[in-house]
């Protein structure tokens, strides 16, 4: 979720466009390549939030977290990523959604032109974020989990 979606979540904004979408292709992209994601909410009880269930505490946490927009690409899980992945990433969890990068914008960027499994997925989600606003079908349509454990 993107902060300017979670900022009309709670009602501190009441507008958000397709740009959270790219937002959600960072996010996406983050898990991809750690399998886990960049932004966490948890209160540090017994709640049952890590297997799905409801926690308004560790909710808030998780709001405030996306809205702080800070992430780290730890060495012990990131060091065999590359550059180009970490700017691609960089340039996509930008708070502010008029700086992030558009979508033909990822289109062009080094590191999806030269991974051709990526390209090809990165594409199809564009073309589902352009088409439909819905970014999250691409991942059933090509088989991104299988690929993801796979790599």
């Amino acid at each position: 979720m993107a902060p300017e979606v979670v900022e009309a979540f709670s009602e501190e904004a009441t507008i958000y466009d397709k740009r959270c979408d790219l937002w959600s292709l960072g996010v996406i992209l983050y898990i991809m390549l750690s399998g886990y994601p960049p932004f966490v909410g948890r209160c540090g009880t017994n709640c049952g939030w890590d297997w799905g269930e409801p926690c308004q505490e560790c909710q808030n946490m998780l709001f405030e977290s996306i809205q702080e927009g800070k992430y780290e690409f730890p060495e012990k899980d990131w060091q065999q990523i590359s550059s180009g992945a970490k700017d691609l990433i960089t340039r996509l969890l930008v708070r502010d959604a008029k700086n992030r990068l558009s979508a033909a914008q990822v289109l062009q960027h080094p590191w999806v032109r030269g991974v051709r499994i990526l390209s090809v997925f990165v594409s199809l989600c564009v073309s589902l974020f352009l088409g439909t606003g819905t970014m999250v079908v691409c991942m059933k349509h090509v088989g991104i989990t299988h690929w993801v454990r796979e790599r």
